[in-house]
């Protein structure tokens, strides 16, 4: 595993001065999105079949489905990707997306918990840090993503919510056992959806080019010494 995460800033190294076709890692890392979230819901689904819902239960799943539909909205059509094209700092977008995904992994998990147990009177540790915990690694891993794209700050608001989202989801996973299943989920759907609606209506920023080289910021420089192990020009 340790050489599997190794390698991009060895095969970045190898193809240093080559331009980056942004839409292809996009697409690429897209595709996974789609597999693993996908493959979140059909394993939540199955792992339910059989129990005997409540209507508690059919709640509790038909939020997290939207939850799960508002993800795919905010990863797609709101998350900045601009990064890809910066130079080397590229490199974030790859590896930013292993918290994502493993967050996304784990909502659907923490899903399937939050239905088997919707009828008592509090989720499990387990079931909140899976479900809530999965939102929150989703929510910082685009915050990472979207703060080292360009044309962005500190103060952006799109970024500022994304870090509100994660403090109020780890919140509730380390202090929300005592908030009945259907409360707990509602809140998580409601923090998401409030998070949809203040990304959508932030201005838009205009995404990189198809492909670009590496702009030669200081940042940027200092990134792509320590990958070739280069002197800082």
């Amino acid at each position: 595993m340790v050489i599997d995460l190794a390698v991009p800033t060895r095969a970045w190294a190898a193809l240093h001065g080559h331009l980056v076709v942004v839409s292809h890692l996009t697409e690429r890392f897209g595709t996974f999105f789609i597999i693993v979230l996908g493959g979140s819901v059909v394993g939540a689904v199955t792992g339910v079949s059989g129990v005997e819902f409540t209507w508690e239960s059919w709640v509790v799943a038909g939020l997290c489905f939207t939850v799960g539909l508002v993800l795919w909205w905010i990863y797609f059509d709101l998350a900045d990707t601009s990064v890809v094209g910066r130079g080397v700092l590229g490199l974030i977008f790859v590896y930013g997306h292993f918290p994502l995904l493993a967050g996304v992994a784990a909502f659907g998990a923490g899903t399937k918990l939050a239905v088997t147990d919707a009828g008592q009177p509090g989720l499990g540790p387990g079931a909140r840090w899976t479900l809530a915990g999965g939102i929150a690694a989703f929510a910082l891993s685009l915050a990472l993503l979207h703060i080292a794209a360009e044309s962005t700050s500190l103060g952006d608001r799109t970024f500022l919510g994304r870090l509100g989202l994660a403090a109020v989801t780890i919140l509730l996973a380390a202090a929300g056992g005592g908030i009945a299943p259907l409360g707990f989920v509602a809140v998580v759907a409601a923090a998401v959806l409030a998070q949809l609606s203040l990304e959508a209506a932030a201005p838009r920023t205009q995404g990189p080019p198809e492909s670009l080289g590496r702009p030669q910021n200081g940042l940027n420089r200092a990134v792509e010494a320590f990958v070739t192990h280069s002197p800082i020009p």
